[in-house]
């Protein structure tokens, strides 16, 4: 009941460093190029990422009764919905300059699923 619009900033810049997205500078060989590589470049967090803690920071704040914009002189309401946490539109720019380009998840088929089902019934 007591974060802050830094609070969740905070939470957010943590969150972020510990994401699969390499995200290369132009200098890079790897500028552009998607799957695996040996730079050293760190990874992050995907930007759809980024928007879906933020909102399920808002419905957890909701939740609790801190609904509204944030309120810096009485410090209520919710503040993962303040300008502040304009983070998500910062990791978008820097994703889009260095052209990511979002991997999707591998789908499991029915032939995979049945077999794991029998393995964990085992």
């Amino acid at each position: 009941m007591s974060a802050s619009p830094s609070d969740i900033t905070w939470f957010l810049a943590y969150k972020h460093k510990g994401g699969r997205t390499k995200v290369h500078r132009p200098a890079c060989q790897y500028f552009g190029v998607t799957g695996p590589s040996s730079c050293s470049f760190p990874n992050r967090l995907a930007a759809k990422t980024v928007d879906n803690l933020i909102g399920k920071l808002r419905s957890i704040f909701i939740e609790a009764g801190q609904s509204g914009e944030w309120n810096y002189l009485l410090g209520v309401t919710n503040p993962a919905a303040h300008h502040q946490v304009k983070y998500l539109k910062l990791v978008s720019e820097e994703e889009a300059e260095a052209c990511v380009v979002p991997m999707q998840a591998t789908p499991i088929f029915v032939d995979k699923l049945s077999k794991l089902c029998s393995y964990f019934r085992n």
